[in-house]
């Protein structure tokens, strides 16, 4: 009996309800803030990604995903335990005696992520500042006081 075909892994950055995945970060963000991921648990949520709506057997999940015949049905509990309170409880489905299925809809075209805030040196204006800080000790050029 030839084995199935591996199911395809969603790599892109991509929308999940209200919440931005980005695989190659490992990270969730969302209303409640960024979230890490570790990167099992990521690829079982970026197969469901890939065939939102379509129901995936526990063994194509592992098989995908850990490339284990046997053994992996405690990971797979896990990743789907950790994803359900990362996107919420209702977004992935348990279909009895089948698998399971991610209820959100899924938009791949996700172009920035999340944008990144502009560095502490540049939003702080003057030569004032950076010298402060190397007076406290905080500075890249920090300055220590000797004691006489």
């Amino acid at each position: 009996m030839p084995a199935d075909p591996a199911p395809p892994i969603l790599r892109t950055a991509f929308k999940v309800g209200d919440r931005a995945a980005v695989p190659g970060r490992n990270r969730i963000l969302g209303p409640g803030g960024e979230i890490h991921l570790e990167p099992r648990v990521m690829d079982v949520l970026c197969v469901l990604a890939a065939q939102p709506g379509e129901v995936m057997s526990r063994e194509s999940l592992i098989g995908a995903v850990w490339a284990v015949q046997f053994g992996g049905d405690e990971s797979l509990t896990r990743a789907i335990s950790i994803l359900r309170k990362a996107l919420g409880a209702d977004a992935i489905e348990t279909i009895a005696k089948r698998g399971y299925r991610l209820a959100r809809a899924v938009d791949p075209h996700l172009v920035e992520a999340s944008p990144r805030p502009a560095p502490v040196a540049a939003r702080q204006s003057g030569a004032g500042h950076s010298q402060a800080l190397r007076l406290k000790g905080r500075g890249p050029n920090r300055v220590f006081p000797v004691a006489s």
